[in-house]
């Protein structure tokens, strides 16, 4: 009978233990999927310009949405033209603005000046920000350039919350 009773005990016992090793052996899968739900999407909404002087497109400006190019004449001394120039973020992240890259070459003559952009300011989805591009014909000038003159500003935005550089640089101008 204690034979019995052994058998039984070790039987039970074993039921317990293939039920606890199919308990524990089981495979556990998670799945899930995550989607990017934010933006990027800095771009020139408007571009508008003042003369003063004989200053005079020698072509309309034109823009897509991350270049702009100009092309301006000028006479005489203090012949300008001012561009004021619209960065809008249609985007849901919020921006700053890292560097601006401005690069000139051709005759001294031409002054070319931008205002109303700093590095480091932020531009908040929804957000639009208008800065100056200014060309001028040297008020000092004795003579007539010699050459053109090239303007080539590069705008370069991080997103602002991680601060963390994005693929692709934002060009603004390539005049």
């Amino acid at each position: 009978m204690v034979k019995k009773k052994i058998i039984i005990a070790m039987c039970i016992a074993m039921l317990f233990m293939v039920v606890g090793y199919s308990l524990l052996s089981t495979n556990l899968n998670i799945k899930g999927t995550s989607n990017l739900t934010d933006t990027w999407g800095i771009k020139i909404s408007n571009v508008t310009y003042t003369v003063t002087g004989r200053a005079h497109n020698i072509e309309e400006p034109t823009y897509t949405d991350t270049n702009m190019t100009f092309n301006v004449g000028v006479k005489e001394p203090g012949d300008k033209m001012v561009f004021d120039v619209t960065v809008t973020n249609y985007g849901t992240l919020d921006a700053i603005l890292e560097k601006i890259d401005a690069t000139t070459s051709g005759s001294q003559l031409i002054i070319y000046s931008i205002t109303g952009i700093e590095e480091q300011s932020k531009l908040k989805s929804g957000e639009s920000l208008t800065f100056q591009v200014t060309t001028e014909f040297d008020i000092n000038a004795t003579f007539l350039p010699d050459s053109n003159k090239t303007l080539n500003i590069k705008l370069s935005y991080l997103m602002l919350e991680l601060e963390k550089k994005l693929p692709k640089d934002f060009t603004l101008m390539d005049l």
